[in-house]
């Protein structure tokens, strides 16, 4: 675990021995916290060899002091609410979240009963596992035992981080780069320069002098082949200091399909004055020698809004089904109606073309993969120069 992670993570525990509360509470009993990105659903058969549907999903509950034991504190998780992008699953319900500190590594677990597709008494449950997010991010994965309907056992795997106030859009900009290093291959490091975005919120300030904010939505490609890759990810970024300005990252990304990448950076003196940014971090859990990731990134918050919509939504019906693709072949084969030509490209590589539609009809009806971000409501991560999205009448 990174250094600053350990740091916090003993500080919490001396507050509670001591009879405080984790920072979640520290302003607030009552807390709304949102999923992040890596948030899953899946749907698995346990006496089948169905193959398991797994969906991420998107959603908020709350979370409420409960009471503080020797060594434990307790949450009442209520209003928990969550869905998949094209609504193929919901579940909403209620339950609770323990943090177990007696000794490092500090423990969590949790129980949900919730309902979901309308099947009601879905019973959740987690072992005590060791926490590994950097509070106050919660990542925890709840299953049921496949009594209930053996050819619907859920898994949920919730990433979660309280709701901030505001979320600013930043633009990563030119200087950034990533690195997929093999560091028994022998070859050269080759940095990759990128484009992209991704949202900041604060969620915690006042008296401490360390500032916290949650990374949400990130979204970066290579700028001259950007489908060589497609980093995705949330995170959790600190700026403070009480003699001198620093700063620590720690970031969860997915690289093309591989999910579970922890990159962090810091603690570091901060380069540029904030809310510009500047940080680099270094993969902290690689799996295989092969692939050893680190990112540079410099950002700036976005100036102007973006029109919003939603890729694959061509219609702008709220929706995204069948309609979608007729309409984007309308418009590439009869002069048909645009709205927002960012919406049409779903595939998100800077043109309009066969390949979208396609693309999107097999997302639709084989489990092909899905549009590339805004996945829902949103502005372009990537914003193209070459695609017209003026009349986007918002989503």
């Amino acid at each position: 675990m990174h250094r600053s992670s350990c740091v916090r993570l003993l500080a919490v525990a001396v507050a509670v021995l001591l009879g405080g509360v984790l920072p979640a509470a520290a302003a607030q009993d009552e807390v709304v916290y949102g999923l992040l990105d890596g948030s899953t659903i899946t749907d698995t058969c346990r006496d089948c060899d169905r193959i398991p549907i797994v969906r991420p999903i998107d959603g908020t509950f709350v979370l409420t002091l409960d009471q503080q034991l020797m060594g434990a504190t307790h949450y009442l998780v209520t209003e928990f609410e969550v869905m998949s992008p094209g609504g193929e699953y919901v579940a909403s319900g209620e339950g609770r979240y323990s943090v177990i500190i007696t000794a490092p590594p500090f423990h969590q677990q949790s129980k949900l009963d919730l309902e979901i597709n309308g099947a009601k008494g879905v019973a959740l449950a987690s072992a005590s596992t060791p926490i590994e997010a950097q509070w106050p991010i919660i990542e925890i994965e709840i299953g049921e035992d496949g009594l209930r309907d053996p050819a619907h056992q859920y898994i949920l795997h919730l990433v979660a981080a309280p709701v901030p106030k505001e979320w600013v859009r930043y633009t990563i900009r030119k200087d950034s780069f990533f690195i997929d290093d093999c560091v028994i291959c022998g070859k050269p490091t080759v940095p990759v320069p990128i484009e992209g975005s991704f949202l900041l919120g604060e969620i915690d300030s006042g008296a401490n002098p360390i500032v916290t904010y949650i990374v949400r939505r990130l979204y970066a490609r290579p700028r001259e082949e950007p489908n060589l890759y497609r980093i995705t990810g949330s995170g959790i970024y600190h700026q403070g200091g009480e003699v001198a300005l620093i700063q620590d990252i720690s970031l969860r990304i997915r690289v093309n399909d591989v999910e579970g990448a922890i990159l962090a950076g810091g603690p570091d003196p901060v380069p540029v004055r904030f809310p510009d940014l500047e940080f680099d971090a270094l993969h902290t859990n690689p799996t295989t020698p092969v692939h050893v990731y680190s990112l540079h990134i410099v950002a700036v918050p976005d100036d102007l809004p973006d029109p919003l919509f939603r890729r694959g939504d061509s219609n702008f019906d709220g929706n995204r089904d069948i309609g979608d693709a007729i309409y984007t072949l309308a418009h590439l084969f009869s002069s048909g109606p645009t709205l927002c030509q960012d919406a049409m490209d779903v595939n998100d590589d800077g043109a309009l073309d066969l390949a979208d539609p396609i693309g999107f009809l097999n997302y639709l009806f084989v489990q092909g993969p899905a549009p590339d971000p805004p996945d829902e409501c949103g502005s372009d991560p990537t914003r193209s120069d070459t695609l017209d999205c003026s009349m986007s009448p918002g989503c």
